[in-house]
């Protein structure tokens, strides 16, 4: 946690200077949002007020500060310009204009097959850039309601206290194989070694990506926020579906998340993208994880990557 607060202090400490004292950082809560219809908007706030709840706690324990902007609206707009790439975005007011933050904790919620998918991330206000990011899959509703404290504590990289621990075990079940945190889901809901030509046609990808299309020699496309495409090569082993960047490594590949100045230092340290999949009964959903890379970037440069991150990832079938 202090290494965060460090990062960002040292990023924005110019720009917050006069509006705050110089020790003092200030992390913006926007909330969750979803875009699914089977997360009523009560379940939503319920969940939120959780998140708050843990948020406030670390505050008081980390010595910095949280707000909840009035104007939430506008700063989930104009992140989403940062986060698609927008060509236009460099002539926009940078993020720390539109909030007085240093930093900006936001999330989404989502039900797949019954299970609920929990990501949140915390954003840098000075690029727009994801800095941390936790995604955490559970057996249902009241299973991510009871293990989401968890998911801030991970966000700040701090240990949960004994009572939010005592919850997530409680909540959580691991399947060999997958991603620590993501709950259990029965075999009968994927299908035995699918063959190739099930996964062809046109996906929604998940962060990062627009359509996919999976061909039946096992090439593939996945358009992304920039307006260009990544090649990509898809093979099958048994129950499990892997799905491979098939290209170098290239600025366009890292846009919907960091300006250009930090996607091509990316390039540099990242591996090649890679998705695990199992394919849902129904043929219609790509459920597994996503083998990426976390960075530790500050004032513009990338000081870290780590080539050992996953995180919970679906895709679903558009036609």
């Amino acid at each position: 946690m202090k290494a965060i607060i460090a990062l960002l202090l040292l990023v924005t400490l110019p720009v917050a200077a006069s509006a705050q004292p110089r020790s003092q950082v200030v992390f913006a809560f926007l909330g969750l949002t979803s875009s699914d219809d089977s997360i009523s908007a009560s379940q939503l706030r319920v969940l939120e007020n959780r998140l708050t709840t843990s948020l406030v706690q670390i505050a008081e324990q980390e010595r910095f500060s949280i707000v909840v902007p009035r104007n939430r609206e506008r700063v989930l707009e104009e992140l989403s310009h940062y986060r698609n790439a927008d060509p236009d975005a460099h002539n926009r007011a940078p993020l720390r204009e539109v909030v007085s933050a240093h930093g900006l904790v936001t999330g989404e919620v989502h039900q797949l097959n019954g299970s609920v998918y929990l990501d949140v991330q915390l954003v840098q206000t000075e690029t727009g850039a994801t800095l941390f990011a936790y995604s955490g899959e559970f057996e249902d509703y009241e299973h991510a309601l009871r293990a989401s404290p968890a998911s801030i504590y991970a966000l700040f990289e701090l240990d949960p206290p004994d009572e939010v621990l005592a919850a997530l075990e409680r909540a959580e079940t691991e399947i060999e194989g997958r991603p620590t945190g993501s709950a259990l889901l029965q075999p009968q809901q994927y299908t035995a070694e699918p063959e190739l030509r099930a996964l062809t046609g046109t996906w929604k990808g998940d962060e990062g990506l627009g359509e996919v299309t999976i061909r039946s020699d096992g090439s593939g496309t996945a358009e992304l926020h920039s307006g260009d495409y990544m090649k990509l090569r898809v093979s099958v082993d048994d129950e499990l579906i892997i799905i491979r960047q098939d290209e170098p490594n290239s600025p366009k590949m890292y846009l919907h998340a960091f300006p250009y100045s930090i996607a091509v230092q990316v390039v540099e340290r990242a591996r090649p993208m890679r998705w695990r999949f199992r394919l849902s009964e129904d043929g219609r959903s790509l459920i597994g994880s996503k083998d990426t890379t976390s960075l530790q970037i500050r004032q513009g440069r990338v000081e870290s990557a780590d080539n050992t991150y996953s995180r919970a990832a679906v895709w679903t079938r558009v036609k």
